[in-house]
């Protein structure tokens, strides 16, 4: 499952070494949360950093499955 990246945000989480931005120490950054407010359909960017953060990374992709 391929899940869409805003392109400021891949090669931060690169640089930094993480997997997602849930497991940054600046999470939510002012990148995400712009690009959120730029279409609200993107609530749900929040919804699934939240449940990987809680569940893990591999329970959240099971379920998304």
């Amino acid at each position: 499952m391929l899940i869409a990246v805003p392109p400021l945000i891949f090669p931060c989480a690169q640089e930094k070494g993480i997997d997602f931005c849930g497991e940054c120490d600046k999470y939510p950054c002012n990148d995400l949360k712009e690009f959120q407010a730029a279409g609200a359909h993107r609530f749900e960017l929040w919804k699934a950093q939240e449940q990987i953060i809680s569940k893990g990374y591999e329970k959240w992709m099971e379920e998304m499955m």
